[in-house]
């Protein structure tokens, strides 16, 4: 990752906070499909239109989608991981 993705990485994080904050917590309020389902209609509306959600000073497009997908697929990762429990004998 380039300097300038880094830059519009964290830029973007903090612009994006609220939205995750918020998806982080519908997923304990649905089934993981459902959840699954609303993180990618978020994700494709930032992506088609980044300036509504991201501001006017963006990379090219193929940048801006590359440093969401990343950030979506980590919050992604990050919310399915269940737990597990391991008994020992």
């Amino acid at each position: 990752m380039g300097h300038d993705e880094k830059k519009y990485r964290h830029i973007f994080l903090g612009t994006l906070d609220p939205f995750l904050d918020f998806l982080q917590a519908q997923r304990q309020e649905m089934t993981v499909g459902n959840w699954l389902e609303i993180v990618r209609r978020t994700q494709i509306r930032i992506t088609v239109n980044p300036e509504q959600y991201l501001g006017r000073d963006l990379p090219p497009s193929d940048v801006i989608e590359k440093i969401i997908n990343e950030i979506f697929d980590q919050l992604v990762i990050e919310s399915v991981r269940e737990p597990i429990d391991i008994v020992l004998p």
